[in-house]
Order: structure tokens, then C-alpha cells, then sequence
């Protein structure tokens, strides 16, 4: 062991100018070494398994003469523990390169999942980026994904749970979605704390109890004549529409984007693409009544254009046409009930329930929703289609009246 020189102050070390190891003292092999710019630098020289090893500890005056000390002992208590210090140091970088690899911010992770992800449609990746940017992010952005606890969750349930609680809901699903992903890519070791069960159920009441869900209003069935009647005289491309729409109780994404190469003139069906069904699964038949067809030969086919009812630029009609036509028409005739387009659904389904003998599946089924459970519908091929055929021309002459 080399013997301990005499113990210099910081301002002996600040006056040293020999070039090369100037001992420091303090402790045995520690010293400064001036280089031939004349730069200094902490240097321990000591013993590693019988082997002399100069050990660097950092440029002075950037690492002060306590901290050199202090840095020299802890090598020394290494070696001494029967260490090899260069591969603690080693050991030691590869734990950190291995922590910052599994260091990821809530917003990474989220840009990681999103890229991932098969949204159903444009609008909904836009409502994901939204609530996330706007209720999730002020809180949770930086935040290392590892250290998300439910006092983080619940600062940002908190403003909106029970003022804006659909958003709050979807929001909830959107960050316990993301936060399991950084769980199952090894960023995060503990329980997710965005999880309703065990966690939030104690904190805040179930959505249902709290978001009390608005029908879309929609006119009764008693009082839709009149309305078809002043339809039927507006000559407008929305118009025609809307009662296409209505005849065939579909969404408006389906009436708007109804192609004439989706029509069967012949066997009267309209085959709706299953990209434009709501389950996304299969396609769907619907049946064409009489006053269908004749609505349908009546409206005008434009060259190179698919769609039956474009708009003037001979794109898809905006959801917002069919909505002004409804309000401006109701605006007009005070005297009629206030409905929405999407409200006809619930006319039709109203209508076949309380006027009609037909079953209630073959009605829901008319509406392209799904009947019966998992099982049910994995042993059910058929559409019922023949008798769904006489359904919508009863409404058809319903509507007709």
C-alpha cells in the first residue's frame, strides 16, 4: 500500500503546476495529475488483485478535493471487501443503461399503443388524441409510466367524473388500456391503478348512476305522416336522403354512403358493407320495399359517381345535411314534433312493436343489431331476410298513408 502523503489544502491545489501524479495526501494514492496543457484531474493509484491500477475520478476543479476523498475511500472499501471496483463500476452502468431502458414516459407508451391500435374510424382516433390531450396529459404526460399511483388517476378523474362523465368513462378505459400495455412490455411491475374493480369502485359511483342517458328525440309514429308529406316536396338531393333513410331505418353513415353498385335491382336488396355495419363482422341485407325501388329509379345516377346521394362535390353527404333539412323543416311546422334523424330508428322500432304481430328479434335484426348471446349467434346463419321483407313494406306503406 503506498504510504500517505502529507495532506495539502485546496489552495496548495490550486497552486500545483508539476506535470504528471502530485500526491494530495489524506488518503494513501490519492493525488492530482497535471497534464502537458497544463488541465488537472483526480487520479487514485492502487492495488487491484496484486495489480497496480491508476483510476480516474474526474477533472478538477469540476470535482473538489472533499469529493475526491470521499470517492477514493469508497474504492478502497471495495477493494478491500475483495471487489474489483473497475467491474462494479461496469455492473453499475449496465443496472443504469437497463433502468433507462424501462423508463417510459405515459405519453411515450400511449404514442407506442396508438401505433398499434386499429381504430374504427377516423373520428375515433381523433376522440382518443382528444381526451387524452386534454384530461390526461396536464397530469400524466411526464410522469414515468412506473410511478403512476391511483392519487395520480384520480387528480385527473376528479374535475370531470361527475360533470362530463362519458368522457370521463371513455377516458378511464383509454388510460388503463394504455397503462396495461406498459405493463405487459415490462415498463411497469404494479397493479394498474385505473382498474375499476378493487380500485376506483371505492372512490367514485358507477357511471350508470351517475350519467343519466338523453334519448335523441325522434317523432312518434302517430305523427310522422305529415312529415313524410312535406318531405316528399322538398326536390333536394338531402331530402331524397333522409327519406331513404327513413324507409330503410338505417344510421345516416349508411344512407349517406349507400352506393348503387351495394343495390340489387333485381332481387330488391341493398347489400351495406360490413366496414359500415356497427359489430364490423358481416354485411347486411336490406330488403327493398316498393316505394324503395321507385324512390330509388326516380333519383338521378351522375357519370363516374358510385354514390346514390352525393353531395355537390360528389362526395359522401355530411351528417350535418340531413340534420339542418330535419331542423329547418320542424322550424317551418311548429306545430310537429321535434325530432333528429337518427330518431326514425326508434320510430320504426316503436311502430313494429306497438302496431304490428311481427317477432321483436326479426325487427331488431332490421335494424342490424344483434339478437341472442354469443352462442346463439354463432348456430344462427340465416338473416331472416323474407321476413324482414314483409316488415319493411308494411312500413314503407305505413309511412305512405
Amino acid at each position: 500500500m503506498p504510504k500517505i502523503a502529507k495532506a495539502l489544502s485546496n489552495v496548495e491545489i490550486k497552486r500545483i503546476q508539476k506535470k504528471g501524479f502530485n500526491a494530495v495526501g489524506t488518503v494513501a494514492g490519492l493525488g492530482i495529475f497535471v497534464a502537458e496543457n497544463n488541465t488537472k484531474s483526480w487520479v487514485y493509484r492502487t492495488t487491484v488483485a496484486g495489480k497496480r491500477k491508476p483510476m480516474g475520478l474526474g477533472g478538477y476543479p469540476t470535482v473538489s478535493l472533499k469529493d475526491a476523498i470521499e470517492s477514493a475511500r469508497k474504492i478502497r472499501a471495495c477493494i478491500d471487501n475483495g471487489n474489483d471496483p473497475a467491474l462494479e463500476k461496469k455492473k453499475l452502468k449496465s443496472q443504469l443503461a437497463a433502468q433507462a431502458a424501462k423508463n417510459k414516459t405515459f405519453k411515450w407508451c400511449a404514442e407506442q399503443l396508438q401505433q398499434k391500435q386499429v381504430f374504427k374510424n377516423e373520428k375515433h382516433k381523433k376522440q382518443w388524441n382528444s381526451t387524452l390531450n386534454s384530461y390526461a396529459y396536464p397530469v400524466l404526460e411526464n410522469m414515468n409510466v412506473a410511478d403512476i399511483e391511483l392519487s395520480h388517476i384520480k387528480e385527473m378523474l376528479d374535475p370531470i367524473w361527475y360533470t362530463k362523465n362519458t368522457t370521463a368513462d371513455r377516458l378511464l378505459g383509454r388510460v388503463r388500456s394504455i397503462i396495461d400495455y406498459a405493463t405487459v412490455c415490462g415498463y411497469r411491475d404494479k397493479s394498474n391503478p385505473a382498474n375499476w374493480k378493487g380500485y376506483l369502485e371505492h372512490i367514485y359511483p358507477k357511471s350508470n348512476a351517475v350519467h343519466q342517458v338523453t334519448n335523441m328525440e325522434s317523432i312518434p309514429h302517430s305523427e310522422i305522416h305529415k312529415f313524410m308529406k312535406i318531405l316528399s316536396q322538398n326536390k333536394s338531393m338531402g331530402a331524397r336522403c333522409l327519406e331513404f333513410l327513413i324507409h330503410t331505418a338505417v344510421r345516416s353513415i349508411n344512407a349517406r354512403s349507400a352506393k348503387w353498385s351495394e343495390i340489387d335491382l333485381v332481387d330488391k336488396v341493398w347489400i351495406i358493407p360490413k366496414e359500415f355495419t356497427k359489430n364490423k363482422k358481416k354485411e347486411h341485407r336490406v330488403p327493398l320495399s316498393k316505394q324503395v325501388m321507385n324512390l330509388l329509379q326516380n333519383t338521378p345516377r351522375f357519370e363516374n359517381v358510385d354514390l346514390i346521394f352525393p353531395s355537390p362535390r360528389e362526395k359522401t353527404m355530411s351528417d350535418s345535411t340531413l340534420s339542418k333539412l330535419m331542423r329547418e323543416i320542424l322550424a317551418r311546422h311548429k306545430e310537429l314534433p321535434q325530432g333528429v334523424p337518427h330518431g326514425f330508428r326508434a320510430t320504426f322500432k316503436t311502430w313494429g312493436l306497438e302496431k304490428t304481430n311481427h317477432h321483436s328479434d326479426l325487427i331488431e335484426l332490421s335494424m342490424m343489431h344483434t339478437i341472442g348471446n354469443a352462442v346463439s349467434q354463432v348456430y344462427t346463419r340465416g338473416d331472416g331476410i323474407e321476413k324482414r321483407r314483409k316488415i319493411m313494406q308494411d312500413w314503407s306503406n305505413f309511412l305512405s298513408k
